[in-house]
């Protein structure tokens, strides 16, 4: 799964062309970009700091009523892990968000 930036948006940022926001803008999105399919992939991405998952193969090859699939296995596994709200989970598993940031970084 990749984790791209795709955006920042301020309130008040107008569309430029193609829906892009114009100037600066606060606020960085992180989008998973391939490989959400399940409840679990959600899960993965919104513990690393996604904030939209794109799902475009997994909905044309198991049709809209996956969106629904997989937001239930991520409300599941939410609730199972004691987290109130998606918000709460988003990034806690991040880089930033660990007492040793250092223990992300390749040894080699």
């Amino acid at each position: 799964m990749r984790l791209i930036l795709v955006g920042r948006v301020r309130r008040g940022c107008r569309p430029g062309r193609g829906g892009w926001s114009t100037g600066i803008c606060r606020g960085e999105f992180l989008a998973a970009s391939s490989g959400v399919h399940e409840g679990e992939d959600a899960v993965k991405a919104l513990l690393a700091g996604a904030t939209v998952m794109m799902m475009a193969s997994a909905l044309l090859q198991r049709g809209p009523e996956q969106l629904t699939r997989v937001r239930d296995g991520l409300a599941s596994w939410l609730g199972e892990n004691g987290y109130e709200s998606a918000s709460q989970a988003r990034g806690s598993l991040s880089q930033a968000a660990v007492e040793d940031p250092g223990s992300f970084e390749r040894s080699n």
